[in-house]
């Protein structure tokens, strides 16, 4: 668990390195170079590793199963952001849909508890 978050991370980094070069040689990048920004980009790289450091570790502490079905919750917090922040339309079509998934955990969770 120690090390496959870095292993993770940075083979998607090398991955799409190409990408972002040469998007930003021809222009096209919508990339800002403002230093709020560039702190932005660190600050979503800093959580992203912490992201999956955790995972990892979880995972290696406790069934898969019951990991990944909690880490679904999460998309709650996806759903608020993106109507909050992004101010998206129609999203108790997104909450209905995550709520669905979330009442899975739900289940997963009393069928541990009755077990």
């Amino acid at each position: 668990p120690q090390s496959a978050p870095l292993i993770y991370n940075l083979s998607i980094s090398l991955a799409l390195a190409p990408f972002v070069i040469y998007r930003l040689k021809k222009g096209t990048s919508v990339v800002g170079k403002e230093r709020g920004i560039i702190l932005s980009y660190i600050a979503l790289g800093l959580l992203s590793a912490l992201s999956s450091i955790f995972f990892f570790k979880a995972i290696s502490t406790t069934s898969a199963v019951y990991e990944v079905s909690i880490k679904r919750l999460s998309l709650l917090m996806s759903v608020g952001y993106g109507w909050l922040f992004f101010r998206e339309r129609d999203v108790h079509i997104r909450l209905a849909s995550t709520l669905c998934m979330v009442s899975g955990v739900a289940i997963i969770l009393i069928s541990l508890r009755s077990s």
